[in-house]
């Protein structure tokens, strides 16, 4: 029923445009600007009445979640054609665009345009792209190389994860973003057997045993998450295991008003705004008697404090966890719910698996 108030909505807002003498450029809601949303647009024949997102190899159909569409009968009569027949069949408006698009068009007795009426352009599947090409045309490229000027994180669940896979990879194109945030950061990822790994990372059990007392320090602190993980690979397989927005809950955590970035939050700090940050690592900080939560978060806070980062490992959290009494209680793991897996295609399984 979402669906279909989405795909009814979408058709008609563009045609409505349309009908004004105006033209539209409509993304979905998961497509992320790292440019201009105009002044990043390139194509090579200025002169057509659309332009689309590929959903794959050019030429291999459209991706309804990003157009560009001027006035034209040609333009009018797709998107006509798109809510009259969703109104009557409730089809994928995907399919109902990409079908008209390839056979559909060929039976109107119209001369849209002169010399080529069905002309329409794919934009280039590297600089607007999508996540989910990272299990085909993106499977060997590594993301990072990529002048990304959109993307679209279809088959990704929920706003917060998409933003922070995104994030990872890419990194933000505000500037603002690396002037103004504080964290508290977890290591000791770093050359770990795929055994050990398991053992911190790969299952809900060992996840929280973690970020239990990482959430509630910066939950109280009013600091972000950042999780020390491997950045070698992060382009190069977005779906591996050890992707941190494939390890723990962006959007679980957003719902507890708290919030993630990505793992080289400071290194692009550094580059984008010369901040060098001041970075308190808390390991074995009292070997007499171990500092409670509450005097830990009182030390972090103190007045004065000019940290940038608190950093722990993960052999002090799960420490915290295992001697924390009055332990707080959360409504669910701040694992992933698919953590450890390996997602099949086509989609949502990334980490929570819920698309709405």
């Amino acid at each position: 029923r979402q669906r279909c108030r989405v795909s009814l909505g979408k058709g008609l807002a563009i045609l409505q445009q349309l009908r004004e003498g105006n033209a539209v450029y409509f993304v979905d809601a998961d497509v992320f600007f790292f440019q201009h949303p105009y002044e990043s647009l390139s194509v090579s024949n200025p002169n057509l009445d659309l332009y689309v997102h590929s959903d794959g190899m050019q030429g291999k159909g459209a991706n309804f979640g990003g157009i560009l569409a001027y006035p034209s009968q040609f333009t009018l009569a797709l998107f006509e054609h798109i809510d009259m027949t969703f109104r009557k069949t409730f089809e994928w408006d995907q399919k109902i665009f990409n079908d008209w698009l390839m056979e559909g068009k060929n039976a109107l007795d119209r001369d849209f345009v002169c010399g080529d009426p069905f002309d329409y352009e794919y934009l280039d599947v590297m600089s607007h792209s999508q996540t989910n090409f990272c299990r085909s045309i993106l499977l060997d490229v590594d993301l990072t190389d990529i002048d990304a000027k959109t993307v679209h994180a279809t088959c990704v669940e929920g706003s917060s994860t998409k933003r922070y896979s995104l994030l990872s990879i890419w990194g933000s194109p505000v500037k603002d973003y690396y002037t103004s945030k504080k964290t508290v950061g977890v290591e000791g990822f770093q050359g770990r057997t795929r055994e050990e790994w398991s053992g911190v990372a790969g299952s809900k059990e060992a996840v929280d045993s973690w970020m239990r007392p990482l959430a509630y320090i910066a939950l109280v602190t009013q600091r972000a998450i950042r999780l020390d993980v491997p950045v070698d690979t992060m382009g190069r397989n977005f779906f591996h295991h050890s992707q941190p927005y494939r390890i723990v809950s962006a959007d679980n955590l957003s719902n507890l008003n708290i919030s993630v970035v990505e793992p080289a939050y400071w290194e692009r700090a550094l580059t984008t705004d010369g901040r060098v940050p001041v970075v308190k690592t808390l390991n074995d900080f009292d070997a007499g008697r171990p500092m409670t939560i509450a005097e830990l978060v009182a030390n972090i806070n103190a007045p004065g404090s000019d940290t940038d980062e608190i950093t722990f490992s993960l052999d002090e959290l799960m420490a915290f966890n295992t001697n924390w009494v009055n332990f707080p209680t959360y409504p669910r793991s701040f694992a992933c719910a698919h953590v450890g897996e390996t997602p099949e295609p086509p989609c949502l399984k990334v980490c929570d698996g819920d698309h709405f």
